[in-house]
C-alpha cells in the first residue's frame, strides 16, 4: 500500500474536522427560530459533505485516512457544539 504525502493528511484532516464542524451546525439550525442560519448551515454541510465522501471513496483502504476521519470527526464536533452555542447568542437564535 502507497501512502499520502504528509500534507495531503493533514488537508484531509482539516476537511473532516470542518464537515463535522458544519454538520453539527446544520443540526443545531433546524432547532432554531432562525431559517436563514438554517439555509446557510446546510449549503455549507451539503457542500463539504460532497467533497469528503469523494475522499473517502478514492482513500477507504488507507488506515491513517480513517482514524484521521474518526479523531477529527470527533473534534470537528465537538468543537461546532461550542462555536455555535456563540454564533446562536450573538444571532439571538431561540429553540
Amino acid at each position: 500500500m502507497e501512502y499520502l504525502p504528509v500534507l495531503e493528511y493533514l488537508r484531509l484532516a482539516s476537511l473532516f474536522f470542518l464537515q463535522n464542524l458544519v454538520f453539527t451546525t446544520v443540526s443545531r439550525a433546524r432547532n432554531r427560530d432562525n431559517m436563514l442560519w438554517g439555509w446557510i448551515a446546510s449549503l455549507f454541510s451539503n457542500g463539504v459533505w460532497i467533497f469528503v465522501f469523494m475522499e473517502l471513496v478514492k482513500n477507504f483502504d488507507d488506515p491513517i485516512v480513517i482514524a484521521l476521519y474518526i479523531f477529527w470527526t470527533a473534534n470537528g464536533s465537538t468543537f461546532g457544539m461550542w462555536a455555535n452555542i456563540k454564533i446562536e447568542k450573538l444571532i439571538g437564535a431561540k429553540t
